[in-house]
């Protein structure tokens, strides 16, 4: 059933708010950084001296760390909204930035996966639950 004259004009101009602006540009800025990462991630590990099985293996397991990044969303997401169980995932990749950098070794690239891997497909998620919880409510009142 098509909307309402009224309730699609109501549509547009929340598609066009601020709110929807930035967090578009937030999703796409988060891939921009994500993307980045995962390009530089093997030069950084092999010019760290890690053997290329390492730094494949650790790639890949980003891979795979992701799919329960995704589940503890879903949990975190029962028990406070979304946005902030987003934040708090995407919290997890700074710190595994972080931890990357100022941990040597095997350790600290283990870290790295673990935390960074678990907000690596947060975005894909937590946008469009978002968009459409902001959507509800600025369309019922």
């Amino acid at each position: 059933m098509p909307p309402k004259a009224g309730e699609g004009r109501a549509l547009a101009g929340t598609l066009r708010s601020w709110p929807v602006a930035f967090l578009t540009a937030g999703a796409v800025l988060g891939s921009a950084a994500i993307a980045a990462v995962a390009v530089l991630f093997l030069a950084y590990l092999r010019q760290g001296g890690c053997t290329l099985a390492v730094a494949s293996a650790a790639a890949g397991a980003l891979g795979f760390v992701q799919i329960a990044g995704r589940v503890v969303l879903t949990v975190l997401a029962r028990r406070m909204s979304t946005a902030v169980a987003a934040a708090v995932m995407l919290a997890a990749q700074v710190a595994g930035v972080a931890v990357l950098l100022l941990v040597t070794g095997l350790a600290g690239v283990v870290v790295f996966v673990v935390l960074f891997g678990v907000g690596f497909g947060v975005f894909s998620i937590a946008r469009p639950d978002m968009l459409a919880q902001y959507l509800a409510a600025r369309t019922r009142g």
